[in-house]
């Protein structure tokens, strides 16, 4: 029996074409080349130049690269507790493709239930905007708010296939159940060829392998984004779409769509006395982590939260309840 949140969510591919998309910085491997053929010599015979000699090297491939003008974006990072310890090879050649199946549906839930929030996504191909890493992978979003609600309802769909209700035959034959850890970063990504990089990402990477007890962490920029734009993670329950609208990152987003976006996660107008699906939400600061000679302050998140879904094939329709748990109170430090 295959379930899908309600209303029922059709199977498709999404592209992401986000602000932050077409405003980052792209690189191509002609354009760096053009740049040494300019200003640099293939083979130097004798001692090197001085630094003064290649000031407009230096100055061409700044113009290119835009080091100090990268568009900050959110940086979603899920990977497979102990993926690579397992043993059974069955189970780690499928793995991969119940990841991208999750994916795939998690996208598809995305685009369909949050309208408003994820106008910026289309019916296309979504792996030019997805890093794949075999046991997980990095998703880029316009704001740590978009990478929330994609982790929860990618935990949604995770929790369906571990409990059987969801492809139960696959989920026999995987055996143990998937864990996962989840990391969201905030900051400068930029593309070269087909691929991502940044700054963001190597926190993410950073932050995701020093994690041993699958916790949802978020790094100091994200947790100021949220202090900054909603007073404080912790106050979500009570934000509404109008709040959101009013964000700067959502300046070029069209509130029309506010009318198809369901209330599982926003309502219209945020109120604390407005009935949230979110039901505890706790941010714990658990150290610091060195990422390239940089200091870096890491949070842990935890949140409960319930959802309600409806088998696609079931007449009766009938409502199933399901709370989801992101992240763990667990305090130990980053090893």
């Amino acid at each position: 029996m295959e379930f899908r949140t309600h209303p029922s969510v059709p199977y498709i591919d999404v592209h992401w074409r986000g602000r932050d998309l077409t405003k980052m910085v792209h690189v191509t491997y002609e354009d760096i080349r053009k740049i040494l053929k300019a200003h640099d010599k293939e083979i130097s015979i004798g001692p090197p130049d001085s630094e003064l000699e290649y000031n407009e090297l230096k100055t061409a491939l700044e113009a290119v690269v835009k080091p100090n003008d990268q568009t900050p974006v959110a940086v979603l990072g899920i990977d497979v507790y102990r993926y690579s310890q397992q043993a059974d090879s069955l189970r780690q050649s499928l793995v991969p493709f119940v990841l991208r199946m999750l994916y795939q549906t998690t996208w598809a839930k995305c685009c369909k239930e949050s309208q408003y929030l994820f106008q910026k996504y289309t019916a296309s191909d979504y792996n030019e905007h997805f890093i794949d890493t075999g046991d997980g992978g990095y998703l880029l979003f316009d704001t740590p708010i978009h990478a929330l609600i994609f982790a929860i309802n990618f935990e949604i769909m995770l929790r369906l296939f571990n409990s059987f209700w969801w492809y139960p035959g696959l989920r026999t034959v995987l055996g143990e159940e998937i864990s996962l850890r989840y990391a969201v970063t905030y900051g400068g990504v930029f593309s070269f060829g087909t691929n991502f990089y940044g700054p963001s990402i190597i926190t993410n990477a950073r932050m995701l392998g020093k994690d041993h007890l699958n916790r949802f962490l978020i790094d100091q920029y994200t947790f100021g984004w949220f202090v900054k734009s909603i007073r404080g993670i912790e106050n979500i329950p009570c934000v509404g779409l109008q709040d959101l609208k009013n964000l700067p990152e959502f300046g070029e987003y069209d509130p029309s769509l506010m009318d198809k976006e369901s209330s599982a996660f926003f309502q219209k107008e945020g109120t604390a006395e407005a009935k949230s699906h979110w039901k505890d939400i706790d941010v714990l600061k658990l150290g610091d982590i060195t990422v390239k000679a940089q200091t870096m302050c890491v949070y842990g998140l935890h949140i409960h939260y319930v959802s309600t879904l409806v088998a696609h094939n079931d007449r009766k329709k009938r409502k199933i309840p399901v709370t989801i748990t992101l992240g763990n109170l667990n305090t130990s430090g980053i090893e």
